[in-house]
């Protein structure tokens, strides 16, 4: 009789505890964003983690305890924040038997951030308990943060289940005290949850609501804590991150005024290859190309230290020395449509290499095509400005 109790009662105490692996797991998935300083300043005064560990977190997502989903990506968000000058803090609610001073509780800050700090302080919130006092822990979170003069920030972790009205009321009383935008990483899948993370945002007068698996991309993390924490140029593109829709765009690559990469365009060291392609025996643009050029265009002009050699190229078809003259003419002609698209003439030079530097091999129609063709050298390092 004995051994069938002590037995039971191993089972249940192994039902009741999460699987050893969970928490290693879990912390697996969410690798940390890699965001350097350079070019960044904080457009934020203070900020403030707020992790939910109230019974709900209990439950699974992907096969995963919720609590520990929440504090591994909680944790890899700490991480990833440079240390710029700003404070941080970390508080966590639904943690009444952990820590019985109340429903929520501050386990770091508000004090000059230390990526290491809040990792750690963020490591306490393992046990899921009681109910979602949410609206106690913005209440805190505006006093923690009333004494910042500019703007702060409020990361939210939950899976947004069993709140009420009282937490979208606390979320305008935040965003009134502390100026704070709410940004909440949703734990879970729940249609109720997603909508109950909505309208805290949107309570807050500002943020977003982002699904804690898309963060297992480190460049989705990096994104939030841009839009989040800073202000800058972290890419030096010349396009500001809050306009910024590719945030690691290679140092020296043209882009659009979204900052993202003239389509179409490869950068290999200082050339710029871009599929500008000619017919045969002709110097003529077609307007397919035109477009990209428009961008180049308005790189260049935001860019007036910038010095490009217009490269033309032709196929072996025909005699060399004519060869020669139409690559001439195809650099001439892409130079000229640069040019008049604001491109100051001096910003542009022109060279023709006829058949003799071909992309690939003249062995088809399609290879041929490929190096009929005009492209870009860079000269000099360019100065890039903000747009």
């Amino acid at each position: 009789m004995l051994r069938v109790l002590v037995s039971t009662t191993l089972l249940v105490l192994l039902m009741i505890q999460p699987a050893a692996g969970a928490p290693r797991d879990a912390e697996r998935a969410f690798p940390a964003a890699s965001i350097s300083t350079e070019g960044y300043v904080a457009r934020v005064e203070a900020f403030q983690f707020i992790v939910d560990g109230s019974y709900s977190m209990r439950a699974s997502t992907h096969e995963l305890p919720k609590i520990d989903v929440a504090r591994a990506v909680a944790q890899s968000l700490a991480q990833a924040i440079p240390p710029l000058d700003y404070r941080g803090g970390v508080r966590a609610f639904g943690q009444e038997r952990q820590y019985p001073a109340g429903e929520t509780s501050l386990l770091y800050g508000v004090q000059r951030y230390s990526p290491s700090r809040a990792r750690e302080a963020i490591g306490e919130v393992r046990c899921a308990y009681g109910d979602s006092p949410l609206a106690t822990a913005l209440d805190a979170a505006g006093r923690d943060l009333a004494s910042a003069s500019g703007e702060t920030a409020v990361f939210v972790v939950s899976d947004g289940l069993d709140m009420g009205d009282e937490a979208i009321a606390a979320a305008r009383r935040l965003h009134e005290r502390a100026n704070a935008c709410i940004y909440a990483v949703q734990v879970g899948v729940s249609r109720d949850g997603s909508a109950m993370l909505q309208r805290l945002v949107n309570a807050g007068g500002c943020g977003e609501v982002v699904q804690a698996w898309d963060l297992t991309d480190p460049r989705q993390m990096r994104a939030l804590v841009v839009h989040a924490l800073l202000s800058g140029d972290g890419d030096r593109d010349g396009v500001s991150d809050d306009k910024d829709r590719c945030l690691d765009t290679p140092k020296g690559t043209p882009v659009t005024k979204e900052g993202c990469p003239v389509r179409g365009l490869e950068v290999s060291g200082e050339v710029w290859r871009l599929p500008v392609r000619f017919a045969f025996d002709s110097s003529s643009i077609d307007g397919e190309y035109r477009r990209a050029l428009d961008e180049i265009a308005t790189y260049l002009k935001h860019n007036p230290e910038m010095r490009l050699v217009v490269e033309g190229h032709a196929d072996d078809q025909g005699d060399e020395a004519y060869n020669q003259v139409l690559s001439e003419r195809r650099a001439q002609s892409t130079r000229d449509y640069l040019v008049s698209r604001g491109v100051p003439p001096s910003q542009l030079s022109v060279a023709a290499y006829g058949e003799s530097q071909p992309l690939v091999i003249n062995s088809s129609k399609e290879n041929r095509a490929r190096n009929r063709r005009t492209q870009f050298r860079v000269i000099g390092e360019p100065a890039v400005t903000s747009r």
